[in-house]
Order: C-alpha cells, then structure tokens, then sequence
C-alpha cells in the first residue's frame, strides 16, 4: 500500500512530539509539519533498581527535548487499569511532566482511551489494532514502528501536529477529539 499524502507543507521548522511513557518501554517520536518522522528516541534501561532507571530516563527525556525543541507534546496519561503499576508510572510521568514544564515545552496530556479512539475510532482498541490503523490511515506501519511503544508515541504525535494545524484534513470524528482536548485545556489554564 502507498503511503498516504501528507498534509500541505505550512512551515518545515514546527516539530510536534509524542511521548508514551514507561519504565521500560518508553518512546518519543518527534514528527515534522508534513508528517515526517525526524526521529524515534526510545528510551529503554532494563537494568538497576527503580531509582537508578528514573534517574536515567529524565536524564534522556531532558537531553532529547532540549536538543529537538518541539512547539507542542501530547504525552500519554496514567492507564488506571494497571494497578500493580500506577506508583511506578506516577514517578515518571511527574518526571516528565516536571522537565516539560522547566523546559517551558507546551504539553497537552492525552487518556489512552483518547489516544486509541484517534486512532482506530474505539477507545477500547487493542495493541495489534492500533497499528493496523496507523497504517491503513497514515501509511506508516511495522517497517518503521518496531513496537507498541512507537505505535503510541507516533498517534501522540500526530494529535500534537493535529493540533497546531486544526485545517487539517482528517476525519470529522479526529478533529472532534482535537476540539475536545482544546477544550479541556482551555479550562484548566
């Protein structure tokens, strides 16, 4: 299948990022205005205690945002469905949080039953699903998305494009989201 057409081309220096944290899978995609992926910084360390690995990630999450500098993040929220994880998913997605906030990066955060409705138009979708619809909607797939975490920070970081490109074309049911999201945080500012 041909890759889909990219949006027109409005400005090549606005860089979008998408952010799916984890301990252990966690992954930045850094898109440019016409959709291109500049770069995946997966950021993985599978080794030494929790200290040791929050330490190391906020390390890379800080030197990666500095050096691509993006106009807008959307940054996946808590999945509360995972109990047995919420403490550990908490400290980094503080982290990440703190150090978007200190590197004055604006930052929108996006539920994963928000991601995956963007995505697929179900916000219940699994992993396996997530990708078919990153491929047959945007042309990009398992040549270049090696994992979930990819498929995840690629969606994030196409809502963040979507958002600072509201005329966009895309589906009616993804610019509602994009409105939504808006709206959320315009009230909290």
């Amino acid at each position: 299948m041909a890759r889909k057409k990219a949006p027109p081309k409005f400005d090549d220096t606005v860089v979008a990022a998408g952010i799916d944290p984890s301990l252990v899978g966690f992954s930045i995609c850094y898109m440019d205005a016409n959709c291109n992926i500049i770069k995946f910084n997966p950021v993985y360390q599978d080794t030494g205690d929790r200290v040791d690995r929050l330490i190391y990630l906020a390390t890379q999450v800080e030197m990666s945002i500095q050096r691509m500098d993006p106009d807008m993040v959307f940054l996946e929220g808590y999945a509360f469905a995972k109990g047995h994880q919420a403490h550990q998913l908490g400290e980094i997605g503080g982290q990440v949080r703190r150090l978007l906030r200190e590197n004055r990066c604006l930052f929108q955060v996006v539920p994963p039953k928000t991601l995956k409705k963007y995505v697929t138009g179900k916000g219940n979708a699994k992993k396996e699903v997530m990708l078919h619809h990153t491929y047959k909607s945007w042309g990009v797939g398992d040549d270049v998305l090696v994992d979930n975490n990819q498929v995840d920070s690629y969606g994030l970081a196409r809502m963040a494009m979507h958002t600072i490109f509201l005329e966009w074309k895309e589906t009616k049911e993804r610019c509602q989201i994009i409105d939504r999201l808006r709206a959320a945080n315009a009230q909290e500012s």
